[in-house]
């Protein structure tokens, strides 16, 4: 097998990882480069013990049940921004999955 080195920016690491599929990239290429600005955004909720994004619990049920996810996810507001406080503001989180 050919091992190929590949760039990548912050995103598809970040699902990658909450999806727990990052050994897709190990087996795909040689190396992942990323510059430390990359670095420092998929490691800074762990270094600074950040709230787990909300997406992640509903990622980590649907493969709990024999999912995995098709995409990213998508918030919506159910309320407007505009018009009430952020601790107020109430959002719906849809993530595309299928059965493995």
């Amino acid at each position: 097998m050919v091992y190929i080195s590949a760039v990548s920016n912050a995103t598809p690491l970040i699902y990658l990882a909450k999806a727990s599929y990052l050994d897709i990239l190990r087996k795909t290429y040689g190396q992942i480069y990323v510059c430390s600005e990359v670095w420092m955004e998929v490691i800074r909720p762990i270094l600074h013990a950040k709230p787990i994004p909300k997406d992640v619990p509903i990622m980590l049920y649907a493969k709990e049940k024999g999912c995995v996810s098709q995409g990213c996810p998508l918030e919506i507001y159910l309320n407007d921004p505009a018009k009430v406080a952020e601790k107020e503001l109430l959002t719906e989180i849809q993530v595309p999955i299928k059965k493995k």
